[in-house]
């Protein structure tokens, strides 16, 4: 039916739960919802509520309030609960025992441009805007009917890009000429899984044991935040495996150097954040450090560092901007079918984590074969890095 602004007009109940609410008398001063009142809504019309609890000596809300999408039935005398919108806990409110207040609003006094919350899965034919974010660096996001959640992009000419390079058909690199070591070979994208169905180039070491393949910038681009509103960085890695050799080593995130990496243990490396291998564990890991490496955070068994050929894995840190806390990291392997996400605090700045001063390179990712004698490769989609 048709969707209705009940303007100027809304109700007291007392029904709880989280079911069909049955309306009492119309609010001081205000219409009822129903055809004849300054709702003039017919059964089956729907619109926009928000019912609040309230103190009824002073008439003040008490907290707990609700905005969705209803529909009125019964003569004018029910409202539904059909869509959240947004509430006071994030969830769909479980009335308890007492009278309450619900209104009719229009849709910009949902506040639609405040997105604290992420987007929820709505009905046919609706959009559902919220916020988004990878590793806590927010984004604008979006859900339709089908639950799939989706970001929209930041206009990135307003952010310093300190390099974004693209796996797929060929290389492409934005923002500064990146070094690209190893073989590099474009793959067809295929339906087998969603590591294949993903756009990738693969660089491959060669077959002597101790070689290195990777990407890096040239230059330093930015620092940690050593300033109001300055200095952090947003950095993502997506990739797959390649092919594997049992002793492999790989690092993907920004460093303080810029000279070409060698076969060394991800876990020695200072001033230095990124997802790592250790050696003689299965798994993947954070590893970080300032002028001394840090003792690494296992990921655990859902996050095989020497899993399978195409298991895809997006790597995304983020650092704030003025803050010299820390960093968030998460982990998303095959599409969220397992996600880790954490912060790790500067508990010594300066050698927990690079000092304020110290220079960082946007990328400086790299893998080698270690001590096996045999090509190993990884599938990279897409290195970014944002200078905040």
């Amino acid at each position: 039916m048709a969707r209705i602004a009940p303007w100027n007009a809304g109700h007291t109940f007392t029904t709880t739960g989280t079911g069909t609410i049955t309306l009492g008398a119309a609010l001081t001063g205000a219409a009822p919802f129903g055809t004849g009142g300054g709702g003039q809504m017919a059964d089956g019309d729907d619109g926009l509520f928000m019912a609040e609890t309230f103190d009824p000596v002073t008439k003040e809300p008490t907290g707990t309030w609700q905005i969705w999408i209803g529909t009125i039935g019964g003569g004018g005398t029910t409202l539904t609960f059909d869509t959240l919108v947004r509430s006071s806990t994030g969830s769909q409110i479980s009335w308890a025992a007492g009278t309450k207040r619900v209104f009719g609003i229009a849709a910009q006094d949902a506040d639609p441009l405040s997105v604290a919350n992420p987007p929820i899965t709505p009905g046919a034919g609706i959009l559902s805007l919220g916020r988004g974010k990878i590793a806590e660096f927010p984004f604008l996001a979006f859900k339709g009917a089908s639950g799939l959640e989706r970001l929209i992009q930041p206009f990135v000419g307003t952010i310093p890009m300190s390099g974004v390079t693209f796996f797929g058909g060929s290389t492409n690199q934005v923002g500064g000429t990146s070094t690209v070591v190893g073989t590099v070979t474009a793959l067809d994208v295929s339906s087998t899984d969603v590591g294949t169905r993903t756009p990738r180039g693969n660089v491959a070491t060669s077959a002597t044991a101790g070689n290195v393949a990777g990407i890096r910038s040239p230059n330093t681009t930015w620092f940690v935040g050593n300033s109001a509103n300055g200095g952090g960085v947003f950095f993502l890695a997506a990739f797959t495996l390649g092919t594997v050799v049992s002793d492999q080593r790989a690092f993907f995130g920004p460093r303080s150097s810029t000279s070409a990496p060698t076969n060394v243990a991800p876990t020695t490396l200072t001033n230095s954040m990124g997802l790592g291998t250790v050696d003689g564990s299965p798994n993947w890991h954070i590893v970080f450090g300032g002028s001394a490496a840090q003792t690494p955070i296992d990921l655990g068994a859902n996050f095989p560092s020497r899993g399978t050929t195409n298991d895809k894995i997006q790597f995304a840190l983020y650092w704030p901007p003025g803050d010299n806390g820390g960093f968030y990291y998460e982990v998303n392997r095959n599409e969220g079918a397992f996600v880790a996400s954490g912060f790790v605090p500067n508990t010594s700045p300066g050698t927990t984590l690079p000092a304020s001063t110290t220079a960082m390179s946007p990328n400086n990712s790299y893998w080698t074969n270690n001590a096996t004698a045999s090509i190993m490769s990884m599938r990279t989609s897409c290195i970014l890095t944002l200078s905040l």
